[in-house]
């Protein structure tokens, strides 16, 4: 599944006369929300399963 330009740059800020650098830089703040949150959680997940009493295998 190929990405076309539209999907990659964020079109909502492109089409309104935003310039490609404040494009990206929304894009990547964006995304780096979302990376930060899913680390979060991957990161309880691991401290529950460590300090829990329950043994696998």
């Amino acid at each position: 599944m190929a990405l076309s330009r539209s999907s990659a740059v964020s079109p909502g800020l492109h089409d309104a006369g935003a310039d490609r650098t404040t494009t990206v830089t929304e894009g990547l703040s964006r995304a780096g929300r979302m990376v930060t949150i899913a680390a979060g959680l991957l990161a309880v997940s691991f401290l529950a399963f460590g300090t829990s009493d329950i043994t696998l295998l």
